[in-house]
C-alpha cells in the first residue's frame, strides 16, 4: 500500500488555495490587467446572424455564430503620446454556419491586428475581413477566397480598460480570385 506524500491537513489547504485562487478569477466577458502603465484587455464577444454568402448560381444566406476574442492593450501618454496608443489582436473561435438553401456548412477563420489612435474614455470602431470557407467543396461556386468583414466596437474607460465591445459580421462576402 503507497502512502501519500501530503498529509491530510496539506491536502486541505491545498484544496483551500486552489477554491480561493478559482472564486479570485474575475467573470464576465472580459477582464483588465495593467502591465507597467500599459492596460490590456481581454475579451470574448458572442456574435450571430444571418449574411449572405455569394456563390454565384449558388448564392444563399447563412446563418453564422460563434464568438471574436479581443486583446487590447492601451499604452498611456509617459510623458508623450505615441502614434498609435491602442493596439489590438482579434481572432475568430468557432465561428460556423449552415446555409438555408443547400444546407452547406461554412467556417469563418482568422486572426488581424491593429494600432488605432484613440484616446482612454473613448469609443471608437474598426473592421477586419475573415476568410468564409465551405466545410465540403462547393460545387459551381466561384474560385477564390471568400472573405466577410467583422465590424468592431470598443469602449475604453478613463484608465485605458475596455468596458463593453461588440463583434458584428456585416455585409456580403466578397471574393478574392485566386
Amino acid at each position: 500500500m503507497k502512502k501519500s506524500i501530503l498529509s491530510h491537513s496539506a491536502r486541505v489547504a491545498l484544496a483551500l488555495c486552489l477554491m480561493l485562487t478559482a472564486l479570485a478569477v474575475p467573470a464576465g466577458a472580459g477582464n483588465a490587467a495593467s502591465d507597467g502603465g500599459n492596460v490590456t484587455s481581454n475579451w470574448m464577444i458572442p456574435f450571430q446572424g444571418s449574411y449572405f454568402v455569394d456563390n454565384g448560381a449558388s448564392s444563399e444566406i447563412v446563418d453564422l455564430s460563434g464568438s471574436a476574442h479581443l486583446v487590447v492593450k492601451f499604452v498611456p501618454p509617459n510623458p508623450v503620446v505615441p502614434p498609435n496608443p491602442v493596439r489590438i489582436h482579434t481572432n475568430l473561435v468557432s465561428v460556423s454556419g449552415v446555409g438555408q438553401t443547400s444546407g452547406q456548412s461554412y467556417r469563418l477563420m482568422g486572426a488581424a491586428n491593429f494600432e488605432l489612435d484613440a484616446d482612454a474614455g473613448s469609443t471608437f470602431e474598426f473592421a477586419g475581413s475573415y476568410r468564409l470557407s465551405p466545410v465540403d467543396p462547393c460545387r459551381g461556386c466561384p474560385t477564390g477566397t471568400r472573405f466577410l468583414p467583422i465590424r468592431y466596437s470598443v469602449t475604453l474607460n478613463s484608465a485605458g480598460e475596455v468596458t463593453e465591445a461588440t463583434a458584428t459580421a456585416g455585409g456580403s462576402t466578397s471574393v478574392d480570385s485566386e
